[in-house]
């Protein structure tokens, strides 16, 4: 199933990933070394940047999750930071995945995170706003 899903940098970084694409960071985030995402275009606040890219996502393969259930199914601290920075091994390697979504119960702008670890999942991308 295909999903539109938002991400926010800047202007310049914007540019980039519309001509050459999505690239996979060198380091980890919350989530491992993934492009994060968010279901809307109101979440992602500015500090990432002034310039929203939505992205048409293949959705098959996203491991999706309450934030709350990720420990307890998955037998993970997710209080110490070793906990969820392989977050990206654990899904592609262990659960076969190539994302994970994580919904976060008391998120006050009601959007899930979405975090992609293989850019074949990327089905194309638009820039939407310059702030």
């Amino acid at each position: 199933m295909k999903i539109n899903l938002y991400h926010r940098t800047s202007k310049k970084k914007a540019e980039s990933i519309r001509k050459n694409g999505f690239r996979l960071p060198d380091e980890s985030g919350r989530w491992g070394k993934g492009i994060y995402f968010a279901t809307t275009d109101n979440w992602q606040i500015s500090s990432f940047g002034d310039t929203v890219i939505k992205a048409v996502v293949d959705s098959s393969d996203i491991l999706s999750r309450k934030y709350e259930l990720i420990a307890r199914d998955y037998d993970l601290d997710l209080e110490e930071p070793e906990g969820y920075t392989h977050m990206d091994e654990f899904v592609t390697r262990i659960l076969g995945c190539k994302g994970i979504a994580i919904d976060y119960e008391n998120n006050e702008y009601e959007d899930i995170e979405v975090c992609i670890y293989d850019t074949s999942m990327l089905l194309g991308i638009q820039i939407l706003s310059c702030e």
